[in-house]
């Protein structure tokens, strides 16, 4: 007959074994609208293009205005 300690240990580790940590942690990683992690990054990342973009843009006009700018001196 086996310890009852060693038995109630083993009923522990079979749900330990059970449990997906991943649905655990799912409500405090989601918000209410149902955004995670995974949708945040990649909105991060979407807005980080559009802001290279407009620099992009920003830095041709600067480089223009300053050529208008050098040929206005000599």
């Amino acid at each position: 007959m086996e310890d009852p300690e060693e038995e109630e240990e083993e009923e522990d580790e079979d749900y330990m074994e059970e449990m997906d940590i991943g649905s655990m942690l799912a409500p405090f990683l989601t918000t209410e609208d149902g955004d995670n992690i995974c949708t945040a990054l990649v909105t991060i990342g979407e807005q980080l293009t559009g802001l290279n973009k407009q620099m992009e843009n920003q830095n041709k006009i600067l480089i223009k205005m300053l050529s208008q700018l050098s040929k206005k001196e000599t």
